[in-house]
Formats: structure tokens, sequence, C-alpha cells
């Protein structure tokens, strides 16, 4: 993408550098290709009359910064991950970045998708569940929802623990919250 950009941008010069127009001509030219061309334009050093002088090829140059150029190149598909943890194995710290990104890729997924919010778990269920909810019900989404606030301790997680009790039952919960420490402490 980079490299298309660029090309695209150092032919736009190449034609600007023929034409030569006038200097409000040229920096208005040069401000529509800067911002077609995005970040690429930082890789090329552009050198433009004064306001005194005249447009020529001696007062209109440009060249591509081939160091800074090839210095971005070798940091592609690389990751820097900033952290305070500095006493910790760095794979932990990746393995808990692409933890928390999964994470919110899942509350994203809940907010959008399911178009169960704002959940309001008074009404659906004024009596403990005698068996599961059927796949793919709004009781499925809601239960799912619940245990998913619990654990993974959002600020919502106690209201979300009692509604859970609530729809499971209190000897059920128990259960519940058994396996959902297991998944937690597994992962």
């Amino acid at each position: 993408m980079r490299r298309k950009r660029l090309t695209r941008l150092l032919r736009k010069l190449r034609a600007m550098r023929r034409s030569l127009p006038s200097l409000v001509q040229l920096l208005m030219r040069l401000g529509a290709a800067k911002s077609a061309a995005g970040r690429a334009f930082q890789f090329v050093h552009v050198q433009v009359p004064g306001e005194e002088q005249e447009v020529t090829r001696e007062t209109f140059q440009f060249h591509v910064d081939k160091k800074k150029l090839h210095a971005a190149e070798w940091r592609d598909g690389h990751y820097l991950l900033r952290s305070n943890l500095t006493a910790g194995d760095p794979n932990v710290l990746w393995a808990r970045y692409v933890q928390l990104t999964q994470i919110e890729s899942v509350f994203r997924s809940l907010k959008s998708e399911l178009g169960i919010r704002p959940i309001y778990h008074g009404p659906i269920c004024p009596a403990p569940l005698v068996e599961m909810p059927h796949a793919d019900s709004q009781m499925e989404d809601a239960v799912f929802t619940l245990a998913s606030h619990v654990f993974l301790q959002t600020p919502n997680a106690n209201a979300c623990l009692g509604a859970l009790e609530r729809l499971v039952g209190a000897g059920r919960l128990q259960y519940f919250l058994l396996f959902l420490t297991f998944v937690r402490a597994a992962h």
C-alpha cells in the first residue's frame, strides 16, 4: 500500500516538475498530492521555491529519503507493545495483550450482533430456570452475557451475579461458578 501511494506521489511530482506551474498552482497541487499520499509523503523531501523565486527545475526539486523508507519497511509486520510491566516475561505480556483484544472483540460482538442491549433481567425469568434455554434464544443470550460479565469481572459483575442467581437458582449457581473458575484458571 505504501509503495503504491509513494509511486503515485512520485508520478504526480514528476508531472509537476515537467509542467512547471505557477507558485500558487504548485502549492495547491502539492497540498492535494500530500493529502492523497497520506503517510507516504513523509518519505519524500520536497524543495519549493521561495515567494520571490520563479518555479524552475532547479528551484522545485524532490527526492526520496531511502534510509527512512527502508527503516519503515524493515519494521513492517512487527509490533511494538509498550507497557509498564517490565519485570515479567515478554511472551506473557504478549499473550495478555492478545487475550485483551479477544475480549474486546467479544464485547463488540455482544453489543452489535446480538441486539440484546440494554439487558433488563427482571421480567424475562421471574422464577429460576427448570432447564437450560434453547439455543439462539434471547434467554440463552442473556445467560451468556451475564456469565461473560461475571467471568471477566467487569464493573457490572456483582449485579450480573445476582441476576444469574435468580435465573439458575442458588444451587446451580455454585456449580456454574465452579465451572467459570475452572475456565478462568485454564486460560
